[in-house]
């Protein structure tokens, strides 16, 4: 499970920061689902599990992981909690669902309870289990997304595993009714009666009176109406309200499931507002500002400081024109950095060199900086 939790935490940085610019599409990748031994479920063979593929990735420079047009409702990207993902992987198995799609590969786990898929593309997927296994007891397994690739402490890993959460639920067997024995009943033995002699009557014919029956009171009662309750979600930046107020009527006992509207440059504390409904219910809803980095480092071609490195906290649309430092006796490899933030960390790197060398090729010394952060490789030629 602690494996499929950081594939999943991992999946979400790795979107917002353009992780794609590193990612091979023309190398496959591998799926390895394991379900983890319980006591309760003593055969882990033959479990089904179908895979999705919603979003896929480019090898080109700067382009982020794309989640497919169908699920861009879903707030995959902007998730930040294993819950938040969770949640995040209840609304893509309902879209699949009402939309019968099609899974891109379905199998059966072995006797250890694992499962590979192979020749996997690199995007988003998603997984769920379709067959649960043999057995009296029930298995209840939340689906998962994950990334082909992902990123681990070694770098970017194309053998990917995934660890699904489950609970194992064990029927309450029925008691099995005692009858209730018929007690025996013993007969007494009838008196043997003396006939006795009849007197002759003479008889007295009285008619008999007609009885009116009484009506019996319907004593059925009716049934009582199930009674409605009200959902209200209210959306909010900061006191301004963000969208429109949600306000639906639900039955009691039903099951209410409202996404929380995306809004470009803000996350949501809650992607999803879901539940069962036993009374009225009002939620508060809150979007906040993405807030991005912008970092630039001035150093010499040893890697040693040049300069104090530039930092600066900005939004997306914001933009920026940053110009190098001067230096006596060096030259930038960039004297300006200007652009507008897409709504990412950025990070640059600009390099001094002497400005007696005529011909100078700036070999790349960016190094990985870590999730959340862009790699911008900055060089150039001088004459």
């Amino acid at each position: 499970m602690k494996k499929m939790l950081g594939c999943l935490l991992v999946l979400l940085l790795i979107v917002a920061c353009a992780f794609a610019a590193q990612a091979d599409s023309a190398k496959l990748g591998k799926l390895t689902i394991t379900v983890e031994e319980n006591v309760f479920l003593k055969d882990r063979s033959n479990i089904e599990f179908s895979l999705y593929k919603i979003g896929s990735a480019q090898a080109t420079v700067d382009s982020p992981w794309t989640i497919d047009s169908l699920y861009s409702g879903v707030n995959i990207l902007g998730a930040r909690t294993s819950n938040d993902i969770d949640q995040a992987a209840k609304q893509v198995r309902k879209i699949i669902e009402n939309n019968n799609v099609s899974p891109v590969s379905s199998g059966f786990t072995d006797a250890n309870g694992q499962l590979v898929f192979i020749n996997l593309e690199p995007g988003v997927y998603f997984g769920k289990m379709t067959k649960e296994p043999a057995g009296e007891n029930r298995v209840d397994m939340t689906p998962f997304i994950v990334t082909v690739p992902w990123i681990t402490k070694e770098g970017i890993s194309y053998d990917v595993p995934v660890d699904p959460k489950y609970v194992v639920s064990t029927p309450t067997p029925t008691p099995t009714p005692t009858p209730t024995p018929t007690p025996t009943v013993e007969l007494s033995p009838t008196p043997k009666q003396t006939p006795k002699r009849t007197p002759r009557v003479t008889p007295n014919i009285t008619p008999t009176p007609t009885i009116t029956p009484t009506p019996t009171p319907d004593t059925t009662r009716k049934p009582t109406p199930t009674p409605t309750y009200t959902l209200i979600v209210r959306y909010w930046v900061g006191t301004e309200p963000a969208f429109p107020t949600h306000k639906s009527t639900h039955v009691y006992g039903d099951e209410y499931y409202v996404p929380s509207p995306p809004k470009p440059g803000y996350w949501v504390d809650k992607p999803l507002v879901d539940g069962i409904i036993t009374h009225d219910i009002e939620y508060d809803v809150y979007y906040f500002t993405n807030d991005y980095s912008l970092t630039i480092e001035y150093i010499y071609e040893d890697g040693s400081e040049a300069s104090p490195t530039f930092f600066e906290v900005e939004r997306e649309g914001d933009t920026y024109h940053v110009e190098s430092p001067k230096i006596d006796g060096f030259k930038p490899s960039v004297k300006l950095i200007e652009g507008a933030n897409p709504g990412q960390h950025l990070r640059y790197k600009v390099i001094y060199v002497s400005k007696d060398k005529k011909l100078i090729d700036i070999a790349d010394l960016e190094t990985p900086l870590g999730l959340g952060e862009i790699q911008m490789h900055v060089g150039v030629c001088y004459e």
